[in-house]
């Protein structure tokens, strides 16, 4: 049996793609007499996939070249994502993060900040418009302290509709809140 994915035309001329199994057609001592070929129409599935591509493309473009600080976390306050403009201004690589917990690497882990952090996530799950907007100090590789702005957005898992993360976005606020200090 050969199975393969075969462009072909309609009568009018329009391209399609067939997804084409061939079947050998046997005599009872195995001779291969013939085949019996079973064409099937999946255009409409290639069409999707070359737009959920493109989609994907656009989004990580977007979110790859946007000028702040992209990240998520999952519910135990681990990193899962750091975006490149979110490298840049904290000073680390991708492996330095991706994977590490939140306290630690950019948020101090002073004062028993990870006990509170798996609290806050908690909460966050529960009650995300009392989150949404949040301003804290952050740290860089270097040790600079810096203040950031944060948008923050709770990511549900599909089936269950439980939290599985949070989406957060900041902006440098340092020179803002030293002008206010």
């Amino acid at each position: 049996r050969i199975e393969e994915l075969s462009l072909r035309r309609h009568r009018d001329g329009m391209p399609i793609y067939c997804e084409v199994n061939v079947t050998p057609f046997t005599t009872p001592d195995g001779e291969i007499v013939g085949a019996i070929e079973d064409f099937r129409d999946v255009t409409e599935r290639m069409r999707a996939q070359h737009r959920i591509k493109q989609s994907e493309s656009k989004y990580r473009e977007l979110v790859e070249s946007a000028s702040s600080i992209i990240l998520k976390l999952d519910m135990d306050g681990n990193i899962t994502f750091f975006n490149e403009y979110a490298l840049l201004f904290f000073g680390f690589a991708a492996q330095e993060v991706v994977g590490r917990s939140i306290v630690g690497t950019i948020i101090a882990d002073e004062d028993g900040e990870r006990q509170h952090l798996r609290a806050l996530l908690g909460d966050i799950g529960e009650h995300p418009q009392d989150y949404a907007s949040t301003e804290n100090e952050n740290i860089c590789k270097d040790g600079r302290r810096v203040w950031v702005s944060w948008t923050n957005k709770v990511i549900r898992d599909d089936v269950t509709d439980k939290p599985k993360g949070v989406l957060c976005i900041g902006l440098d606020a340092t020179e803002r809140k030293k002008a206010q200090d």
